[in-house]
């Protein structure tokens, strides 16, 4: 068997049935008319050739795609984690200075919630650092 042994189907030029060819058998016959087909071994190859460079750039856009989408699916992590941070952050603000307000305390720990509130805040906006210095 050749280094070839790849199979292509072509249609008999008289009857029009598929017949797999491969460069082993250079000079084939179809199986329903008989009539002889002879292949040229260079176009075959060339076909060949082209074939696995179809493949080869198929595999590549393929490849792109899924990095595009796993770029989409990060963005829209980082959305998410921001805006529940950046939730959390305000919620625990306002509770925090409207507590603290309404105690009439200067040093009610309802203050300390609203400043330890602000760091998710600060995190909602970090978020979208992580894994920038990353990209290519």
């Amino acid at each position: 068997m050749s280094e070839y042994n790849y199979l292509y189907t072509v249609d008999c030029q008289k009857c029009g049935a598929s017949i797999n060819l491969d460069l082993d058998n250079l000079i084939s016959f179809c199986p329903y008319c008989g009539s002889k087909l002879m292949v040229d071994p260079v176009a075959f190859r060339d076909i060949l050739v082209e074939k696995e460079m179809t493949k080869r750039e198929s595999m590549k856009y393929a490849q792109q795609d899924k990095e595009r989408e796993d770029r989409n699916k990060l963005r829209k992590l980082k959305i998410t984690a921001s805006a529940i941070l950046g939730i959390i952050g305000a919620v625990m603000l306002a509770v925090g200075n409207f507590a603290g307000s309404a105690s009439g305390d200067s040093n009610s720990p309802w203050y300390m919630i609203a400043m330890i509130g602000f760091f998710p805040l600060m995190a909602a906006a970090f978020v979208w650092l992580i894994g920038d210095n990353n990209k290519k």
